[in-house]
């Protein structure tokens, strides 16, 4: 026994098996080829030296006209471990390899750290705290998407409570003590990527602050208390204000203290990643959602594979409630002498189950009432993957405690004889757990031989496009498509942002995930939706004003979006592989440019549609803006466009809304014609312009003049230019006040004569023998006396999945269970989208109504006439349907434009340079006349523009700065002269350069006072 307790002692085999426990990240690689693991929230970048530069800017222009960048800053070490490699000529693999072995040992050695202090003799109890707080079921998420703000939170924790109790029991020097912290403010940055994750780490270190003060009272151990935490915090706050002071500064600026995290424009998803959240599952540290989503089916997991064996094996299961049944046990064990510790591991304990939880009952309801009443505290939207740190921390250390006991009793009990069992059993404990989290050692945590496996080899051609954009340096933007909000390649990659986003620093336009309150996501759908149905003009329109100039298509995109239309299709194209880049050819795109004309919109917010008439350079203002309306030559000489309402669109989004659906779906409504309604704030002559889409399938004839009624006057419009987006008409006088215009649509049923009487003869659908149809009209009859539904299918050929649809049937109920009706959009056997409408049961003939918008798919539809079977009517069901009928909706636009007066504005000549994502320089000729300066990027107040004259000199001149085109920044600017030079720039820079400032000296200064103050203690 003493030669086993002696090996199992040893320093040399403790220290070895510690290092091969921080090279665990290799065996993620190992025999797998050529990969890399990529996931779809965080992902590991393809040029970690554009990352890197990145974060040294609190504004990000990459993404959708951009964004503020302030608490990614927070990011710049976790990016250096990665570009250090990557400088050095590694391969891709490599540096991946480099960065998670290099965390996954900060995290192993700060374990250590804390271990090393608790128990300084045990290497048994320091292995045990160890394997618990490195592996562990939570960390399976963190790695599985390597993010950073919980790595850095988990790397932070055990190394600052070493720390802090070494400096409080005087066994290290404050000089040593505060050079652990600098280097633990490195480590921990990156939880300001979230800084709910930073508010976390204080919260930790304040309890175990309290309770080494409510454990003693002494005047000695309360101020050495203080001062460590002092220490602490000062060095720990100097080396964060990088990203604290502008994050902060974008928080009390942007963010509603209530409901914060929508005011962000993120999902509010605390509910839904509270759903399994039980107070038994975060004691087991199995409270991740993902774990319990399974396909209803099949009992398959949906994401996490290894699932199962957590839920159906025996062992693993028992030793999901051993972990914290020997947390409580340790209590009943504890050992006086390290009092303060049990408190606060009990209350760390009961803070990571209570917050952990989130809003799982029964806590839940507490933990609403703090998000709605605590200023900022929705942004722990996250409560499980931000509180459960704190939990197994607590139970890392107090199992280590409780086999640290046991070892102490064994010494006195029957002289030691039981010593090495303890070791012994401290080995085993910790082995088993090693073996309990077997998927974050074997690499199985990202699903390999998965359909969304996080292994991921990347095509050579994401490469040659790289190095091509890196070449071409286009100074617009491009724009993905198709427009899934997650893209998922054929090969494997996912992503909620653009792919384009890991290769390189050109600006991308993709549908984003999260909608923002800024209206950037309204205008990026309307400019897809303008790809889909072909419309190249309005497509260019809109493309000048977000400054795009390509599109690229991913045709290794596992989508069911459509296709890309022809005629975008024979633009000019750059071709690697499966990627296609068409350059719209927009010479005269410019993300800094002078107008030519502005115009008001009516309405303002909604109204991207307008934006499509518009001219390249026009600019679309907001006539509600106090700062426009304090400027008399933009009110006097602004033009007006305006959408007018259409009864169709109305009755259609009414209905979608309405509460009372079947009410309204048994109500008639007449499709043969339209009715705009529109209200002129003043006389004068207006454009009148008819969007394109498909005209001609309602009856317009676009040789001939428009014939309409003008407030129930008939009357005719002609017809002045005909492009593939809008039908522009010749102008026409209106006097101020509401109109009506009514057209007359050639809506014809899409199901005609000739389909009925292939449906009869039955060579469209397969019937049951009991449905008929009857001559020129539809009738069937449906009588069901089997176990199952008996439907009579039919497809409909002419379908446009751009178009919406009106749906109506008569019916007549005659016994058994209600009808139905079903829409399926299929593309081949694969179910794209389902639309059921059950009817209500009427023994008289009666019509049903309904309206079916469409998945903007290349899918067919079919439709579905319905008699469920009835298992309690012997007779079955039967009922009868009559005069099917599926017409178009029309929902195009009429847009009336009054041209703006030109003589109070000018045009002036901008050439530019941009400096940074932050900064822009430029010179403007011809601006002697007052004229606007528009800067494509998305508004905010904080975006600066200064003026110089030729000899840079600033111009005491302070231009009135507001929002054009619904996202972009514009200043209005007079009294300067001909020729002179601006600068653009983002001012919450200034404040993350003063943090830098503080960072380089406040740590210097720090360094110097505690070699000061370690001089003062050795002479004293």
């Amino acid at each position: 026994m003493n030669k086993l307790q002696k090996v199992l002692n040893s320093p040399i085999l403790f220290y070895l098996f510690i290092a091969v426990l921080c090279l665990t990240p290799l065996g993620w690689f190992w025999g797998r080829g050529d990969v890399l693991i990529n996931g779809v929230d965080t992902n590991f970048p393809l040029d970690p030296s554009a990352w890197f530069q990145r974060r040294f800017f609190v504004w990000n222009a990459i993404s959708n006209a951009g964004t503020d960048f302030s608490s990614s800053t927070a990011g710049i070490f976790f990016h250096l471990i990665q570009l250090i490699p990557y400088k050095l000529g590694l391969p891709l693999q490599q540096v991946e390899m480099f960065s998670v072995v290099f965390w996954f040992t900060m995290i192993v050695l700060s374990a250590l750290s804390l271990a090393k202090v608790m128990f300084p003799k045990r290497h048994a109890s320091q292995l045990v705290l160890i394997s618990l707080y490195s592996f562990n079921t939570y960390l399976f998420n963190t790695w599985e998407n390597i993010k950073v703000a919980n790595i850095a939170l988990v790397a932070a924790l055990p190394l600052a409570i070493a720390t802090l109790i070494q400096l409080r029991n005087g066994r290290i020097s404050y000089l040593k003590g505060g050079i652990t912290f600098i280097v633990l403010g490195v480590i921990l940055s990156g939880a300001g990527i979230n800084p709910a994750y930073f508010a976390t780490f204080f919260l930790t270190v304040v309890i175990f602050i309290l309770s080494w003060v409510l454990t003693d009272f002494s005047r000695e151990n309360i101020v050495k208390t203080v001062k460590s935490f002092f220490l602490l915090v000062v060095i720990i706050l100097t080396i964060n204000l990088v990203w604290i002071l502008p994050t902060s500064y974008f928080i009390l600026r942007n963010i509603s203290p209530d409901n914060s995290i929508n005011s962000l424009g993120f999902i509010d998803w605390v509910s839904s990643v509270s759903m399994n959240t039980s107070l038994l599952n975060v004691l087991r540290i199995q409270g991740a959602w993902d774990w319990y989503a399974f396909d209803e089916i099949t009992g398959k997991p949906y994401y996490i594979p290894y699932a199962t064996t957590y839920f159906n094996h025996l062992p693993f299961l028992l030793f999901s409630f051993l972990i914290p049944a020997l947390a409580i046990l340790s209590f009943i064990s504890r050992n006086r002498k390290e009092m303060s510790l049990y408190i606060s591991f009990g209350i760390l304990t009961t803070l990571g189950v209570f917050l952990g939880s989130g809003t799982h009952p029964p806590t839940g309801a507490i933990f609403r009432f703090l998000a709605l009443h605590v200023p900022f505290f929705s942004l722990f939207r996250s409560p499980w993957y931000i509180f459960t740190p704190v939990l197994f921390l607590s139970f890392a250390g107090l199992i280590g405690l409780l086999f640290n006991n046991l070892a102490d009793k064994s010494e006195t009990f029957r002289k030691g004889k039981y010593k090495t069992v303890v070791t012994i059993a401290a080995v085993i404990f910790a082995t088993l757990n090693l073996v309990y989290t077997h998927p974050l050692i074997n690499g199985e945590i990202f699903r390999p031989g998965r359909q969304d496996s996080f292994y991921m080899k990347f095509p050579s051609y994401v490469f040659d496009a790289k190095n091509w954009l890196d070449k071409k340096k286009m100074e617009g933007r491009v724009i993905g498509y198709p427009d899934d909000k997650i893209e998922n390649f054929k090969w494997g990659y996912r992503g909620v942002d653009s792919i384009l986003d890991l290769l390189t620093d050109q600006e991308v336009i993709f549908a984003p995930f999260n909608s923002s309150d800024v209206s950037t996501p309204a205008l990026i759908s309307e400019l897809y939706l303008d790809m889909k149905k072909g419309e190249t003009e309005s497509l260019k329109a809109i493309a000048t004003k977000l400054n795009v100039q390509m599109i690229f298509e991913k045709d290794d995109e596992d989508s069911l979006i459509m296709k890309l239309p022809e005629n975008i299709k024979n633009l000019p194209k750059t071709n690697f592989g499966e990627w296609n880049f068409y350059d719209l050819s927009l010479s005269d795109s410019s993300k800094i440019y002078s107008p030519t004309s502005v115009f008001f919109g009516y309405p303002y917010q909604g109204g991207v549609s307008l934006l499509g008439v518009l001219r390249k350079k026009d600019v679309f203002l907001n006539p509600s803006d106090h700062v426009i309306a304090d400027i008399e030559k933009l009110n006097g000489g602004a033009g007006r466009v305006i959408e007018t309402e259409n009864s169709q669109v109305k009755k259609y989004n009414e209905f979608e809304v309405s509460n009372y659906k079947v009410a309204e779906s048994l109500k008639d409504k007449d499709l043969s014609s339209v009715t705009f309604k529109v209200n002129f704030m003043e006389d004068g002559t207006f454009h009148p312009i008819i969007e394109r889409y498909k005209l001609e399938d309602f009856g317009f004839d676009l040789t001939k003049d428009i014939v309409l009624y003008v407030d129930n006057q008939k009357t005719s419009w002609g017809i002045d230019k005909v492009t593939d987006s809008w039908v522009f008409l010749k102008p026409q006088n209106f006097t101020k006040g509401e109109h009506e215009i009514s057209l007359s649509l050639k809506n014809d049923n899409l199901i005609d004569n000739d389909f009925y009487k292939k449906f009869e003869s039955g060579k469209i659908n397969q019937c049951d023998k009991e449905a008929s149809g009857s001559g020129t009209s539809f009738y069937v009859i449906i009588k069901n006396q089997t176990d199952k539904d008996v439907t009579c299918d039919f497809t409909l050929n002419s379908f446009d999945t751009m178009q919406d649809y009106f749906v109506q049937v008569g019916y007549k109920h005659v016994y058994g269970y209600a009808p139905k009706v079903i829409l399926d959009q299929k593309i081949g056997d694969h179910l794209v989208k389902r639309h059921s409408e059950q009817l209500p049961l009427s023994p008289d003939w009666d019509n049903f109504n309904f309206y079916y918008h469409p998945h903007d798919s290349n899918a067919m539809i079919t439709i579905s006439l319905i008699g469920t079977h009835s298992s309690e009517n012997p007779l079955g069901t039967k009922v009868e349907f009559r005069d099917l009928s599926i017409k178009r909706v029309f929902s195009n636009k009429l847009i009336f434009v009054k041209q703006p007066d030109r003589e109070n504005l000018t045009t002036a000549k901008i050439k530019y340079e941009k400096i940074s994502p932050i900064e822009y320089k430029g010179t403007v000729s011809q601006g002697e006349d007052p004229h606007l300066i528009v800067f494509s990027e998305n508004y905010s107040p904080d975006w600066e523009i200064k003026l110089y004259d030729t000899n840079q000199k600033p111009l005491d001149i302070t231009p009135k700065h507001f929002s054009v085109n619904l996202y972009a920044n514009a200043w209005y600017i007079e009294d300067t002269p001909k020729n002179y030079q601006f600068a653009i720039f983002y001012k919450p820079q200034n404040i993350f350069n003063l943090g830098k400032e503080i960072f380089i000296f406040g740590t210097g200064l720090i360094l110097v006072a505690l070699i000061v103050i370690k001089k003062y203690d050795h002479k004293s």
